[in-house]
This record gives structure tokens, sequence and C-alpha cells, in this order.
């Protein structure tokens, strides 16, 4: 079945100044406030009002309310059920470059709910939602990938390719690492990979959560979101005790769009106990790290965070300032105490970190699945 309706973060906001922003044109309030009213977050449930919202915000070709109003026509909330007019608007949203209209439409297509079947078609979409990281978009292009013949999936694969080449994806997602620090849902990760987003997803296995941000750290590339629900969650640990040569590792997400949206453990040493220019809020650290483990945790034996991945040296854009010679492995990561200090300017979150877990250093593979329990995929669009 499609995806009902894409909740970006109304649970959470306060329904008069979210009614004001909708009111001023604002189109990611408009699909907020009609989120409230099609699931009855802080108001009355009411789907004429949710459709009326949605419907302003397609006016302004947003891509999640073009989605959603697709999303009301197929359930028949608001308007009489109508299949083929929910396919209407799926198509907008897909082209606008929602991950979950090219997967609804994919879903339709495949079914021949409101269109002819067409499992070419739907596995072209399928496959360029995939692309942006969206999991259910994978499961699907799975399933029908095996109905297609070998011509018929590189067929679908080539025009998947071309719509992207082109660029008429409007809404760029940037991906990135996330990890969570409470029980109740506090989680951080980097300022640049949340910085342009209008709306925040964690993903989370096969779930999609909306995310609320809480708080940024510009100077140290820092940021705390929310999501509602009880999580494992990573200790803090203490920067100033790591040594130069320890070992250390990271579980995260390099190139989700690439080499998917299974979690991904490298690991190695701190190299140095401070970064570009002897930066004192840094390590240094080779542990293998790509565009989208920005956000990750830095963890020490001891199975505690010890500082979040920011960045690493760009080997064609540094090439030029250290004599024509390419770096390798050199990465950094925002050490923890400066992470403690950021987290003190929010003292609900600082009052429920959990403690450290172990003394004394254990093996790898006992403490990967914790870590790897609380990390998270950050899609902000």
């Amino acid at each position: 079945m499609p995806a009902l309706l894409v909740a970006v973060s109304a649970a959470a906001a306060d329904i008069e100044a979210l009614r004001k922003k909708a009111e001023a044109g604002d189109a990611a309030a408009q699909c907020d406030l009609g989120f409230a009213y099609e699931k009855g977050n802080g108001v009355a449930v009411d789907y004429n009002i949710a459709l009326y919202w949605y419907r302003k915000a397609a006016a302004q070709n947003h891509p999640v309310g073009l989605n959603n109003v697709g999303a009301m026509y197929a359930a028949g909330l608001g308007v009489p059920k109508d299949e083929a007019e929910a396919v209407r608007w799926y198509r907008r949203a897909a082209e606008r470059g929602s991950e979950f209209g090219q997967n609804n439409l994919g879903v339709m297509l495949m079914e021949g709910r409101g269109v002819a079947k067409d499992l070419v078609e739907a596995y072209k979409w399928f496959y360029i939602a995939a692309r942006r990281g969206h999991l259910p978009a994978r499961e699907n292009a799975a399933k029908t990938a095996v109905k297609l013949t070998a011509a018929e999936k590189e067929r679908a694969q080539r025009a998947a390719e071309e719509f992207l080449k082109k660029g008429q994806e409007t809404v760029a997602s940037e991906m990135g690492t996330g990890f969570f620090i409470t029980a109740d849902g506090y989680l951080l990760t980097c300022r640049h990979v949340i910085k342009n987003a209008v709306r925040l997803i964690v993903r989370r296995g096969t779930e999609s959560l909306p995310a609320e941000l809480v708080k940024t750290d510009d100077a140290n590339d820092l940021a705390l979101l929310k999501v509602s629900g009880r999580f494992a969650a990573l200790p803090l640990g203490s920067s100033r005790e790591v040594r130069l040569g320890e070992a250390v590792f990271t579980v995260g997400f390099p190139n989700p769009t690439l080499m998917g949206v299974s979690p991904k453990l490298t690991d190695g040493t701190v190299n140095a106990l401070a970064g570009e220019l002897d930066d004192p809020r840094y390590f240094q650290v080779n542990a293998a790290i790509q565009p989208g483990n920005s956000g990750g945790p830095l963890v020490n034996l001891r199975g505690s965070v010890v500082g979040v991945l920011a960045r690493t040296y760009g080997n064609l854009q540094t090439v030029e300032r250290i004599g024509g010679v390419l770096p390798q492995n050199v990465n950094y990561a925002v050490k923890s105490s400066y992470v403690l200090a950021f987290l003190e300017s929010v003292p609900d979150a600082l009052g429920k970190l959990v403690a450290p877990r172990h003394r004394s250093k254990r093996p790898l593979e006992e403490l990967a699945p914790a870590v790897q329990e609380a990390v998270v995929l950050i899609i902000a669009e």
C-alpha cells in the first residue's frame, strides 16, 4: 500500500503559531497544519481542513503538499476515493522530487490502481526514490526487479538515471548520520547536515520518524534533534582522557545513495589530539569516512562517544595547499567536551544522558551492536 501521509513535525508544534505561519503562506507549515488536522495532533480530526491546507501547499508546488493531496484521494479522506486522481497528484509530487510521491506512484503503477499496470515504469520510480535512501522504495524495487527481464530492468534504470541527470529533482536531500544520546529521543548530528532543511526525517531501520530541531552550535558544527519514542542511547565519554594512538571506531551511513542505507562500521586510531592548524576542538582520526558519515559517533573501546565526526580532508580541494600530495584518511571529529558544553544550554537533554557502560576495554565485535542500535540516518530536505 502507498504510504498514507508524510508527517513533518506538527505533533510537537504549537498549533496557533503553526496556523499563523500557514496563513502567511509558509508551505511547510501548511503541510504540518494539514497533518495535525488529519491525525488530530493538538486539534480535532477534520479531513476537510487537512485537505484544505494540503491544497494550499500543493498550489505552491510543495512536494509534500502534492503527495499528501494524492494520499487523501487514495484513501478517500475529505474527498470521494479516486485512485486516478491520486495518481495525478503522486505524479506531480514525483516529478517535483518527492521520494514519497515517487514510491507511491510506483505502487499505483505496480498494482494497476488508477492507472494501467506498468512494472517497468513502476521500477523506474522505485529506483529513483531508492537512490535517495527511501527504504520502502528499496524494498519495492527489489520486489519488482524479479518480475522484469534484464532488458526491461536496464531500460527502467536508464530512464531513472536520465531523470536524475537532468536535475529534475527540485528537492535535494542532504544525508548524514546521527545518534541517540537519551532514551527519550534526543540525538546529535552535525549542523551542516541539516542547515538547509525544510523538514527532517530520521530513518531507523524501516521506520521514518519526523524530527524537530532543538538547537544548533554553528561554531562547532553541532545540532541537537528530538524525535518521539524510546531508543537505545550512547553514553558521552571524556575526550580529555583520549590518548594519541588510541583505537576508535564509528558506525554510520557513508554515501547512502550509492552504498545503501545499511549502517557501516569503520575503525582506526586517533592520529592527533588537535585538528587542522592545531585546532583544539577536534581529534584527527584515520577511520575511513565519506560523505554521509558526518554527525556519526566516534567511539572508544569502552563504548563511550568521545567525538562527533565532522569532516574529512577533501583530496581535490586541498591538493594545491599541500604541495600536490593527496592526503589519505585525514578526518576530524569534534571532541565530546565541546559537545557536553553545547548540551549545558539544553538541561532537559543534559539531565537524561546515559552513564558509561564499561570501565575496561571491550572487543569491537561486542561493542558494535549497541552502537549500531543507537545510530540513525538523517535526511534533511
